[in-house]
Protein backbone atom coordinates (compact mmCIF):
# COMPACT_ATOMS: atom_id res chain seq x y z
CA UNK A 1 0.00 0.00 0.00
CA UNK A 2 3.25 2.40 1.01
CA UNK A 3 4.72 1.47 -2.45
CA UNK A 4 1.53 2.41 -4.26
CA UNK A 5 1.35 5.88 -2.96
CA UNK A 6 4.82 6.56 -3.59
CA UNK A 7 3.89 5.30 -6.95
CA UNK A 8 0.60 7.65 -6.90
CA UNK A 9 2.51 10.50 -5.98
CA UNK A 10 5.45 10.24 -8.27
CA UNK A 11 2.96 10.39 -11.28
CA UNK A 12 1.15 13.58 -10.03
CA UNK A 13 4.14 15.57 -9.92
CA UNK A 14 5.43 14.30 -13.31
CA UNK A 15 1.94 15.20 -14.38
CA UNK A 16 1.83 18.56 -12.35
CA UNK A 17 5.51 19.26 -13.88
CA UNK A 18 4.02 18.99 -17.56
CA UNK A 19 1.32 21.64 -16.85
CA UNK A 20 3.37 23.98 -15.14
CA UNK A 21 5.93 23.68 -17.65
CA UNK A 22 3.45 24.31 -20.33
CA UNK A 23 2.48 27.91 -18.69
CA UNK A 24 5.94 28.90 -18.31
CA UNK A 25 6.83 27.94 -21.96
CA UNK A 26 3.63 29.99 -23.12
CA UNK A 27 4.06 32.87 -21.12
CA UNK A 28 6.48 34.99 -22.17
CA UNK A 29 6.80 37.97 -19.61
CA UNK A 30 8.44 35.07 -17.02
CA UNK A 31 11.60 35.01 -19.73
CA UNK A 32 11.38 31.44 -19.40
CA UNK A 33 13.29 30.81 -22.55
CA UNK A 34 16.58 32.78 -21.79
CA UNK A 35 16.39 30.35 -18.20
CA UNK A 36 19.39 28.20 -18.74
CA UNK A 37 17.61 24.51 -19.39
CA UNK A 38 19.20 22.89 -16.10
CA UNK A 39 17.24 25.14 -13.99
CA UNK A 40 14.19 24.75 -16.08
CA UNK A 41 13.52 21.41 -15.25
CA UNK A 42 14.70 21.86 -11.61
CA UNK A 43 12.09 24.65 -11.73
CA UNK A 44 9.70 22.53 -12.85
CA UNK A 45 10.07 19.62 -11.23
CA UNK A 46 9.69 21.44 -7.60
CA UNK A 47 6.86 23.39 -8.65
CA UNK A 48 5.42 20.25 -9.67
CA UNK A 49 6.17 18.00 -6.56
CA UNK A 50 4.42 21.02 -4.57
CA UNK A 51 1.70 21.17 -6.69
CA UNK A 52 1.49 16.93 -6.37
CA UNK A 53 1.71 17.26 -2.71
CA UNK A 54 -1.02 19.81 -1.96
CA UNK A 55 -3.62 18.49 -4.49
CA UNK A 56 -6.59 17.50 -3.39
CA UNK A 57 -7.06 14.68 -5.83
CA UNK A 58 -3.70 12.78 -4.48
CA UNK A 59 -5.70 10.66 -3.28
CA UNK A 60 -8.21 10.14 -6.08
CA UNK A 61 -5.91 9.34 -8.83
CA UNK A 62 -5.13 5.34 -9.46
CA UNK A 63 -1.93 4.58 -10.19
CA UNK A 64 -1.30 4.09 -13.78
CA UNK A 65 0.22 1.23 -14.74
CA UNK A 66 -0.30 1.09 -18.57
CA UNK A 67 1.87 3.15 -21.20
CA UNK A 68 -1.12 4.53 -23.32
CA UNK A 69 -2.71 5.52 -20.02
CA UNK A 70 0.29 7.31 -19.10
CA UNK A 71 0.59 9.59 -21.88
CA UNK A 72 -2.80 10.54 -22.62
CA UNK A 73 -2.25 11.99 -18.74
CA UNK A 74 1.00 13.59 -19.92
CA UNK A 75 -0.86 15.00 -22.89
CA UNK A 76 -3.67 16.26 -21.46
CA UNK A 77 -1.61 17.98 -18.62
CA UNK A 78 0.94 19.85 -21.02
CA UNK A 79 -2.47 20.78 -23.32
CA UNK A 80 -4.03 22.11 -20.56
CA UNK A 81 -0.44 24.02 -19.46
CA UNK A 82 -0.12 25.54 -22.63
CA UNK A 83 -3.97 26.86 -23.25
CA UNK A 84 -3.42 28.75 -19.55
CA UNK A 85 -0.30 30.33 -21.47
CA UNK A 86 -1.88 31.05 -24.17
CA UNK A 87 -4.47 33.18 -22.26
CA UNK A 88 -1.00 35.28 -21.67
CA UNK A 89 0.53 35.02 -24.78
CA UNK A 90 -2.60 36.38 -26.85
CA UNK A 91 -2.58 39.51 -24.51
CA UNK A 92 1.00 40.06 -25.21
CA UNK A 93 0.84 39.27 -28.44
CA UNK A 94 -1.65 42.60 -28.77
CA UNK A 95 0.85 44.86 -28.36
CA UNK A 96 3.23 43.10 -30.58
CA UNK A 97 0.39 43.33 -33.27
CA UNK A 98 0.22 47.07 -32.30
CA UNK A 99 3.47 47.70 -32.58
CA UNK A 100 4.04 46.18 -35.87
CA UNK A 101 0.91 48.75 -37.15
CA UNK A 102 2.88 51.76 -35.81
CA UNK A 103 6.23 50.34 -37.42
CA UNK A 104 4.04 50.15 -40.56
CA UNK A 105 2.75 53.56 -40.11
CA UNK A 106 6.06 55.43 -39.49
CA UNK A 107 8.29 53.34 -41.90
CA UNK A 108 10.28 51.36 -39.28
CA UNK A 109 8.50 48.10 -41.43
CA UNK A 110 11.61 46.99 -42.84
CA UNK A 111 13.75 47.49 -39.65
CA UNK A 112 13.86 44.46 -36.18
CA UNK A 113 15.34 43.71 -33.46
CA UNK A 114 16.14 40.65 -31.66
CA UNK A 115 13.75 40.11 -28.87
CA UNK A 116 15.41 37.61 -25.91
CA UNK A 117 12.22 36.28 -24.55
CA UNK A 118 10.70 34.99 -27.72
CA UNK A 119 13.87 34.48 -29.28
CA UNK A 120 12.92 36.01 -32.56
CA UNK A 121 13.41 39.46 -34.70
CA UNK A 122 10.28 41.95 -33.11
CA UNK A 123 9.56 45.33 -34.65
CA UNK A 124 10.54 48.33 -32.77
CA UNK A 125 7.57 49.77 -31.24
CA UNK A 126 6.04 46.11 -30.48
CA UNK A 127 9.46 45.76 -28.35
CA UNK A 128 8.91 48.79 -26.68
CA UNK A 129 5.32 48.30 -26.15
CA UNK A 130 6.20 44.44 -24.83
CA UNK A 131 8.48 45.92 -21.96
CA UNK A 132 5.89 48.43 -21.41
CA UNK A 133 3.57 45.70 -20.74
CA UNK A 134 5.88 43.91 -18.64
CA UNK A 135 6.53 46.28 -16.56
CA UNK A 136 2.70 47.35 -16.45
CA UNK A 137 2.11 43.61 -15.59
CA UNK A 138 4.57 43.39 -12.66
CA UNK A 139 3.52 46.95 -11.02
CA UNK A 140 -0.14 46.09 -11.43
CA UNK A 141 0.67 42.83 -9.17
CA UNK A 142 -1.20 40.88 -11.46
CA UNK A 143 2.36 38.14 -11.26
CA UNK A 144 0.11 37.69 -7.97
CA UNK A 145 -2.92 36.48 -9.20
CA UNK A 146 -1.27 34.27 -11.97
CA UNK A 147 0.60 32.31 -9.43
CA UNK A 148 -2.95 32.39 -7.47
CA UNK A 149 -4.88 30.72 -10.59
CA UNK A 150 -2.00 28.23 -11.50
CA UNK A 151 -3.09 27.06 -7.72
CA UNK A 152 -6.74 27.65 -8.59
CA UNK A 153 -5.99 24.88 -11.78
CA UNK A 154 -5.05 22.44 -9.22
CA UNK A 155 -8.43 22.42 -7.43
CA UNK A 156 -10.32 23.21 -10.48
CA UNK A 157 -9.40 20.21 -12.79
CA UNK A 158 -7.62 18.03 -10.69
CA UNK A 159 -4.30 16.28 -11.70
CA UNK A 160 -4.78 13.71 -14.08
CA UNK A 161 -8.08 14.67 -15.38
CA UNK A 162 -7.18 17.61 -17.48
CA UNK A 163 -8.39 17.67 -21.12
CA UNK A 164 -9.44 19.39 -24.41
CA UNK A 165 -10.22 22.77 -24.17
CA UNK A 166 -13.14 24.79 -26.03
CA UNK A 167 -12.08 25.58 -29.73
CA UNK A 168 -14.59 28.38 -29.37
CA UNK A 169 -13.14 29.67 -26.07
CA UNK A 170 -9.43 29.68 -27.65
CA UNK A 171 -10.85 31.50 -30.89
CA UNK A 172 -12.45 34.56 -28.62
CA UNK A 173 -9.20 34.65 -27.03
CA UNK A 174 -7.24 34.86 -29.84
CA UNK A 175 -9.57 37.63 -31.58
CA UNK A 176 -8.87 39.40 -28.45
CA UNK A 177 -5.40 39.93 -28.97
CA UNK A 178 -6.66 41.97 -32.47
CA UNK A 179 -8.97 43.93 -30.78
CA UNK A 180 -6.64 44.95 -28.09
CA UNK A 181 -3.87 45.59 -30.39
CA UNK A 182 -5.63 48.24 -32.62
CA UNK A 183 -7.24 50.08 -29.30
CA UNK A 184 -3.02 50.51 -28.32
CA UNK A 185 -2.23 52.13 -31.78
CA UNK A 186 -5.24 53.40 -32.63
CA UNK A 187 -4.60 57.01 -31.60
CA UNK A 188 -1.16 56.77 -33.26
CA UNK A 189 -2.07 54.90 -36.70
CA UNK A 190 -5.20 57.59 -36.86
CA UNK A 191 -2.75 60.30 -36.55
CA UNK A 192 -0.25 58.98 -39.30
CA UNK A 193 -3.24 58.09 -41.34
CA UNK A 194 -3.97 62.41 -41.28
CA UNK A 195 -0.66 62.65 -41.99
CA UNK A 196 -0.12 60.54 -45.31
CA UNK A 197 -3.40 62.32 -46.30
CA UNK A 198 -1.85 65.37 -46.00
CA UNK A 199 1.49 64.64 -47.46
CA UNK A 200 -0.90 63.30 -50.55
CA UNK A 201 -2.55 66.19 -50.34
CA UNK A 202 0.37 68.35 -50.88
CA UNK A 203 2.36 66.16 -53.34
CA UNK A 204 -0.96 67.03 -55.79
CA UNK A 205 -0.48 70.49 -54.79
CA UNK A 206 3.16 70.69 -55.16
CA UNK A 207 4.81 67.84 -57.56
CA UNK A 208 8.06 69.05 -57.94
CA UNK A 209 8.49 68.12 -54.21
CA UNK A 210 9.70 64.73 -53.13
CA UNK A 211 6.54 63.67 -51.03
CA UNK A 212 8.27 60.80 -49.70
CA UNK A 213 11.47 62.17 -48.63
CA UNK A 214 9.66 65.11 -46.46
CA UNK A 215 6.92 62.84 -45.32
CA UNK A 216 9.46 60.23 -43.79
CA UNK A 217 10.68 62.27 -40.98
CA UNK A 218 7.74 63.46 -40.39
CA UNK A 219 5.97 60.81 -39.67
CA UNK A 220 8.93 59.32 -37.31
CA UNK A 221 8.12 62.54 -35.51
CA UNK A 222 4.32 62.90 -35.26
CA UNK A 223 4.50 58.67 -34.55
CA UNK A 224 6.76 58.67 -31.20
CA UNK A 225 4.83 61.83 -30.22
CA UNK A 226 0.91 60.43 -30.75
CA UNK A 227 2.61 57.45 -29.19
CA UNK A 228 3.72 59.05 -26.29
CA UNK A 229 0.64 60.94 -25.20
CA UNK A 230 -1.82 58.16 -25.88
CA UNK A 231 0.43 56.37 -23.24
CA UNK A 232 -0.85 58.58 -20.32
CA UNK A 233 -4.18 56.86 -21.76
CA UNK A 234 -3.52 53.43 -21.93
CA UNK A 235 -3.73 52.67 -18.19
CA UNK A 236 -7.42 51.22 -18.58
CA UNK A 237 -6.61 49.40 -21.65
CA UNK A 238 -3.26 47.67 -20.13
CA UNK A 239 -5.40 46.72 -16.94
CA UNK A 240 -8.24 45.04 -18.97
CA UNK A 241 -5.98 43.44 -20.77
CA UNK A 242 -4.73 41.48 -17.89
CA UNK A 243 -8.02 41.71 -16.52
CA UNK A 244 -9.05 39.27 -19.41
CA UNK A 245 -6.76 36.50 -19.20
CA UNK A 246 -7.85 35.94 -15.32
CA UNK A 247 -11.51 35.62 -16.64
CA UNK A 248 -10.37 33.70 -19.47
CA UNK A 249 -8.81 30.92 -17.18
CA UNK A 250 -12.00 30.82 -15.26
CA UNK A 251 -13.97 29.81 -18.22
CA UNK A 252 -10.71 27.37 -19.58
CA UNK A 253 -10.57 25.23 -16.10
CA UNK A 254 -13.92 24.75 -15.65
CA UNK A 255 -14.96 23.75 -19.12
CA UNK A 256 -12.16 21.35 -19.91
CA UNK A 257 -13.12 18.73 -21.29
Amino acid sequence: MTTALEINWVFLALLSSLRIAGILISTPVLGFSSVPLRIKVFMVVGLGAIGALFSQSAVELPVITEGVEVLLAAAAELLLGVSMGFGLLSVFGAYMLAGRLLDYQMGFGISAVFDPATQEQTSLNGTLLSMIAAVAFLTFEAHHTLIQGVAYSFSAVPIGNGGIPSIALLSSQFGLMFVFGFLLAAPAVVGLMLVDFGVGVASRLMPQVNAYFVALPVKVYTGIVLLAISMNYMEPVVRRSFEVVFSYWQRLLPGVA
